[in-house]
């Protein structure tokens, strides 16, 4: 058994490391998000490595991608639908449309999420 550990353990080696799923939980604030918080927050999400932010505004979670002006580029996760037979009902599962909310509206705790796919990657991240 001890060898069948350690040749899975090899193999798994051999195919290299995967990449790297980085969420950041913050609190930006005490019931609402600090003014001093939205450049940073709009600059994150042009980052290469960005995959967005998890958040939303009190009673509603989003899903924050991008920025136009003061405003926050957002996806709702929670569109109610009918079930969908897959394969061909698979694309009803995306959303379709992009909202957008002012900064000033979000809900202070959030989670900003990242992915480097190479060390490369995460070295860039790390001096931004």
């Amino acid at each position: 058994e001890d060898s069948q550990r350690g040749s899975r353990g090899a193999q798994a080696s051999s195919r290299g490391p995967g990449g790297l799923l980085l969420l950041i939980p913050l609190t930006l604030g005490v019931g609402k998000v600090s003014p001093l918080y939205f450049p940073q927050l709009k600059s994150v999400l042009t980052f290469p490595q960005s995959v967005g932010i998890v958040g939303g505004r009190p009673g509603a979670s989003l899903f924050f991608v991008g920025h136009q002006d003061s405003n926050l580029l957002y996806l709702d996760p929670h569109e109610a639908q009918a079930g969908a037979a897959l394969p061909a009902g698979a694309a009803s599962y995306f959303c379709s449309m992009a909202r957008l909310m002012p900064c000033t509206s979000m809900d202070p705790s959030v989670a900003i999420g990242f992915y480097c796919s190479s060390q490369a990657d995460f070295d860039d991240l790390c001096t931004r």
